[in-house]
């Protein structure tokens, strides 16, 4: 897929979002369309306004990314870290929403630092094919041999963010958060050759 295509699609896909238009171009769009009308049926617009705002909030994050495809526009490391802390966060906070329809402060807070963890231990998967397109992230940049300590605080990170806490809809950690913590402790020590870090946890 072309850059210019993908600029196109999310043109028209930010336009779906905001409600401006209820159709698609082509048989691709029409079936995407199709979702956010099963999502207008379940959550009306005049009624669950944020579910909307984190939708678009998640459409701002993948254009942003786009940014991190051009090998030959060095971003830097405050500019990656922001870009993975929006994209990862967003994507939570939108499964948030859609599992209740409103969340607080802190509820929203959760999302975000989840989802952040959840797209460095993504990045850290494709480390290495992300070096090789060129394509940058905050962990695609990193020396190899500072590695171990990164994970080791991703892993630390990740615990304590599932830990029990006091917020008042448990139910948006469970589902959130199920079926995470030993997917991705395993992935990320198997992908690296880094099993021994377990023993520092």
């Amino acid at each position: 897929v072309s850059m210019a295509e993908k600029h196109s699609f999310n043109d028209w896909f930010t336009q779906r979002l905001l409600g401006t238009i209820d159709s698609g171009r082509n048989a691709q769009e029409d079936k995407i369309s199709a979702l956010v009308h099963k999502i207008e049926a379940q959550f009306p617009r005049e009624h669950y306004p944020q579910v909307y705002e984190a939708l678009l909030l998640i459409q701002e994050a993948q254009i942003l990314s786009l940014s991190q495809q051009d090998g030959n526009v060095p971003l830097h490391e405050e500019e990656l870290l922001a870009i993975s802390y929006r994209k990862g966060g967003t994507s939570v906070l939108a499964d948030g929403y859609l599992i209740d329809g409103c969340l607080d402060y802190e509820e929203e807070r959760f999302c975000m630092d989840y989802g952040f963890m959840l797209q460095l231990g993504d990045d850290l998967q494709d480390v290495v094919e992300d070096r090789t397109h060129q394509h940058q992230t905050l962990l695609s940049t990193w020396k190899q041999g500072d590695m171990d300590e990164l994970i080791l605080r991703l892993l630390q990170d990740t615990i304590a963010i599932l830990q029990p806490s006091s917020l008042s809809k448990q139910r948006i950690v469970g589902i959130c958060a199920k079926g995470l913590p030993l997917s991705l402790i395993f992935c990320i020590a198997s992908r690296t050759g880094s099993l021994h870090l377990f023993s520092a946890l």
